[in-house]
């Protein structure tokens, strides 16, 4: 799910490219809107990147994924979400969130836990801004055997 107004690279069997936008990247109030959903904003499922969106006062959590397999979040703005601003429960592969902001939101700015099974995880949190949560900003429980391979860094 890609929202217009952010570049997006795409790697392709003949390469990386751009997908074309039809605004400027730099025009911030481009960038497409999902407002006061009665509940989660977005659901994921395995495999899935969302990337270029404001998510504004969701009735629940902005964005949640239960049992997921690779996610990467990126350039999303999550504001005023009545639960966590992102929670991926029980999840396994790769974990990308990275240049999020996340503000006001009810619950924690992320929340994640990963599946009990004996699986290799990477889980990248990078160059978020969490601002504003009643609970915790950042909540990464490990569980069961798996082993996990994990880059916190540059977050606020």
């Amino acid at each position: 799910l890609l929202g217009e107004g952010v570049e997006h690279q795409i790697q392709s069997l003949y390469g990386r490219f751009i997908l074309p936008t039809v605004t400027p990247p730099e025009d911030i109030a481009a960038v497409p809107q999902i407002v006061g959903s009665p509940g989660t904003a977005i659901t994921l499922n395995d495999g899935n990147v969302v990337s270029g969106f404001n998510i504004l006062g969701a009735g629940g959590t902005g964005i949640s994924g239960t049992n997921v397999t690779d996610a990467t979040l990126s350039r999303l703005n999550i504001t005023g979400a009545a639960g966590d601003g992102i929670e991926l429960l029980n999840a396994d592969g790769e974990l990308n969130i990275t240049d999020n902001f996340l503000t006001g939101n009810g619950g924690k700015g992320i929340e994640i836990s990963t599946s009990t099974a004996a699986l290799d995880n990477e889980i990248t949190i990078t160059d978020n801004t969490i601002l504003g949560q009643p609970e915790e900003g950042l909540e990464l429980t490990t569980n069961g055997a798996s082993v996990n391979r994990v880059v916190i860094e540059e977050n606020l």
